[in-house]
């Protein structure tokens, strides 16, 4: 039988900075439970590490191996996976020897660029869901994102000066945000953006991606169980061996700073990708007015029908840029495409209520 061992909850926060200065720091614990298998009692270790300094967030990554070995093979993956997929997939800065999103970005207008098979992935699924969420998805955004984005890391640095950006500002640099003047060339592994003024932002995709090629990783190395927590989005492999169901808790954050409940709700499940997109996680304030992260390509202002969205699928990828959709779209919208989709919904509104798809198991 299964001895008793700590529930694990991990908490869908996606955390807006490093937590140490230290560049790629790992730290490890560890902690014993027990599972029967063919009526012989395997003991089994449960590992837990932390990545810092990969797609603005912490990664935290847990599993239960019979051998150290194991978990240090597994955690390698882990981490050499995710710093190799934040350097294709940066639109900020360039790295040696590498053709990412920042070089695509560079030669608009002027020339293509050779790439990794993966950043060619990447876009060709961006490009799916632009059209499957009626372009709330556009990582053709860049330009608008871009101002979003420096006007929130001046107003963090000083917030007494805090601004929004001018309609004009917005209008001017969604000129340059069509999907269709990114090309894209398969054969040649190429992109070539036409417009010189176009961005690629893959702000909505890009860690569900990697998370999900993460977990296809860990898989095809024989691991059996664990869970990888990125920020907002996580995946689970196999079983838990600490619960007598096989069953990951997985908590959501309330996003109710003033409320003593550290978690708006709990889930169970098996074999799962969960992304949360919440107005809580990079956000600042002018005039006593929140203005999240997540930008509305109709409006050009961040999204305001809802606090928090979790997606619950079988695939991180596909979640990520689900999540994104569902924070923007309103609640009736995205029940039909979370309906076509056949995924499951968690919203939490502004005042805190919660509404769920009929099909979603959770604890309240």
């Amino acid at each position: 039988m299964l001895k008793k061992a700590l529930v694990l909850l991990i908490s869908i926060i996606a955390l807006t900075s490093c937590a140490s200065n230290e560049a790629n720091k790992i730290n490890t614990t560890n902690e014993t439970s027990t599972t029967n298998e063919s009526s012989t009692t395997k003991e089994l270790e449960k590992y837990q590490n932390q990545i810092y300094d990969t797609f603005d967030t912490v990664i935290t990554f847990t599993t239960y191996q019979e051998k150290s070995s194991d978990f240090e093979k597994y955690a390698k993956i882990v981490k050499d996976e995710f710093e190799r997929y934040n350097k294709l997939f940066d639109n900020y800065k360039s790295y040696n020897g590498i053709n990412n999103i920042y070089t695509i970005n560079e030669n608009a207008g002027e020339k293509e660029v050779e790439v990794d098979p993966e950043i060619i992935e990447i876009l060709e699924l961006s490009k799916e869901y632009y059209d499957k969420t009626d372009g709330d998805v556009n990582v053709a955004l860049g330009s608008v994102l871009e101002i979003w984005h420096n006007y929130r890391e001046d107003a963090i640095a000083n917030p007494d000066n805090a601004k929004i950006p001018t309609n004009e500002e917005l209008e001017n640099a969604n000129k340059h945000t069509n999907i269709d003047d990114i090309v894209i060339d398969k054969k040649k592994s190429s992109v070539f953006i036409k417009d010189k003024g176009t961005k690629i932002d893959l702000g909505a995709i890009a860690k569900g991606f990697a998370t999900e090629k993460v977990r296809k990783k860990l898989e095809d190395a024989g691991m059996k169980n664990g869970i990888i927590s990125a920020g907002g989005n996580v995946v689970t492999i196999g079983e838990n061996p600490s619960s007598d169901d096989g069953m990951w808790k997985i908590a959501i954050k309330n996003p109710n700073e003033e409320s003593e409940e550290n978690y708006a709700n709990v889930l169970e499940l098996k074999e799962a990708a969960i992304v949360t997109s919440g107005d809580y996680q990079r956000f600042y304030e002018y005039n006593g007015k929140r203005y999240n992260h997540i930008v509305d390509p109709k409006t050009l202002m961040p999204a305001e029908n809802f606090t928090s969205v979790t997606i619950i699928t079988d695939n991180s990828a596909r979640a990520d840029a689900l999540s994104t959709a569902l924070f923007i779209k309103t609640e009736e919208d995205g029940k039909k495409l979370i309906e076509k989709e056949k995924a499951d919904a968690l919203w939490i509104d502004k005042d805190y209520n919660q509404t769920k798809t009929d099909t979603l198991n959770t604890q309240r």
